[in-house]
């Protein structure tokens, strides 16, 4: 993925997990695009999301408030899809997530227009 760095973060057992990993800060809005390897399960994410967050707001010096997780889940019988994690914070910590998969297309083409923001220029 063009722009993407690996990242390692660890998951909830403290082992290293790498991710594909890119940031763009757009109007009041740090978005945070994560993917896990194709040989990774697809509920990798979902089972260390809030510590993943936590890893991810120290890493990038962001802002709970500002803070927007969108996961790309890209399986090979189907098309790209996106998921969009919210936290309850308590301070900076993940204390709660959840998922919402990004079924309008006008907020697929907005995530996907800050996806490529880098890449235009």
């Amino acid at each position: 993925m063009k722009d993407f760095k690996t990242l390692t973060l660890l998951n909830r057992l403290s082992q290293d997990v790498e991710l594909q990993v890119k940031h763009e800060s757009i109007g009041a809005r740090d978005y945070i695009f994560v993917a896990a390897p194709v040989t990774r399960i697809s509920s990798l994410i979902a089972k260390n999301s809030e510590l993943f967050a936590r890893q991810l707001l120290e890493h990038f010096a962001l802002q709970t408030e500002r803070f927007d997780l969108i996961e790309l889940r890209n399986r090979t019988d189907s098309p790209l899809e996106l998921l969009h994690w919210r936290f309850d914070w308590y301070g900076r910590i993940a204390m709660r997530s959840r998922s919402q998969v990004v079924i309008s297309e006008r907020r697929i083409n907005t995530l996907m227009e800050v996806l490529s923001a880098k890449d235009a220029a």
